[in-house]
C-alpha cells in the first residue's frame, strides 16, 4: 500500500515537472518572437562602394589665325592728276586701284584679311583696339585725304550670332568704320561660337594713301591690333 502511494506521488511530480517545462518553453519562445531573433544564415553579409570621377576643363582662348598683312611698298601715281591710292583686303583676295593710281604696293590677291578664331571651349564676346589712326598711320598732309577703316564679317557663316540666330556682327562688311584708338565691340553676346566649323571672323582693312603723305620715304609704318575676348556665360560676360 505504501509502495503504491509512493508511485502515485512520483508520477504526479513528473507530470508537474513536464507541465512546468512546457510552460517555460512556450514563454521563452514567445519572448524570443517579440525580440526578433535574426535568421541564421550560412554566410556573412558585407558591402563596399566604388567611385569613378572626371573633371572637364573649360578654356577661353582666341587667336589671330591670320595675323599679318602687308600692303606693300608703293606710291600714288600723280602723273594722271591722281591725289590718292586705295587698297582693301578681302576674305580670299582684296581690291586695289589700278596702276594708273597705285604704283606698286601689294597685288590684290595678296591682300587677304586678318582672321580671328575662337580656339577655346566657350562662346566669347570680342573687342578690338588699334594703336593708331589714319593720320598717324599713313601721314595725312594738307590734302587730308588719308583714310584707315575696317569692317568685320563672318569667315564661317553662323560664327557670330545673337539669341535669335541672326548675324550679330557690329561692323558688317557693307559698312566701313574709321579706325581710332577707341575700343570696338565687334561681336556681341552670345558672341563668337567655339564650334570648329563656325568659330571665326574676318577683319577687313581699307587704306587710302594721300599723295602728300608726310611719311613718304620714312620707312615701314605699322599698326598693332589687339583682340580681347570675354567668356559669355548665358547672360553676362566675364
Amino acid at each position: 500500500m505504501a509502495e503504491e502511494v509512493s508511485n502515485r506521488v512520483l508520477a504526479s511530480v513528473l507530470i508537474v515537472a513536464v507541465v512546468v517545462s512546457l510552460v517555460g518553453t512556450i514563454i521563452s519562445l514567445s519572448r524570443l518572437a517579440k525580440v526578433g531573433v535574426p535568421d541564421i544564415l550560412g554566410y556573412a553579409l558585407d558591402t563596399h562602394t566604388a567611385t569613378a570621377s572626371v573633371q572637364i576643363m573649360s578654356t577661353a582662348s582666341i587667336r589671330f589665325q591670320i595675323d599679318t598683312l602687308d600692303f606693300g611698298t608703293g606710291m600714288v601715281n600723280t602723273s594722271g592728276g591722281n591725289t590718292n591710292c586705295s587698297l582693301a583686303t578681302g576674305d580670299t583676295t582684296g581690291v586695289r586701284d589700278g596702276q594708273n593710281r597705285c604704283i606698286n604696293f601689294s597685288v590684290a590677291s595678296n591682300l587677304t584679311s586678318l582672321e580671328i578664331e575662337n580656339d577655346g571651349l566657350n562662346n566669347m564676346t570680342i573687342n578690338l583696339t588699334f594703336d593708331t589712326n589714319a593720320t598717324d598711320y599713313v601721314g595725312g598732309g594738307d590734302s587730308q585725304q588719308e583714310e584707315f577703316r575696317f569692317n568685320i564679317s563672318e569667315n564661317e557663316s553662323g560664327s557670330c550670332i545673337n539669341l535669335s540666330n541672326t548675324q550679330n556682327v557690329d561692323f558688317p562688311a557693307e559698312n566701313w568704320t574709321h579706325i581710332n584708338t577707341s575700343m570696338f565691340w565687334v561681336c556681341a553676346p552670345p558672341g563668337l561660337t567655339f564650334e570648329d566649323t563656325i568659330d571665326s571672323l574676318d577683319l577687313h582693312l581699307n587704306l587710302t594713301i594721300p599723295y602728300d603723305s608726310i611719311y613718304a620715304g620714312e620707312g615701314v609704318q605699322t599698326c598693332t591690333i589687339t583682340a580681347t575676348a570675354s567668356t559669355y556665360l548665358g547672360g553676362q560676360s566675364w
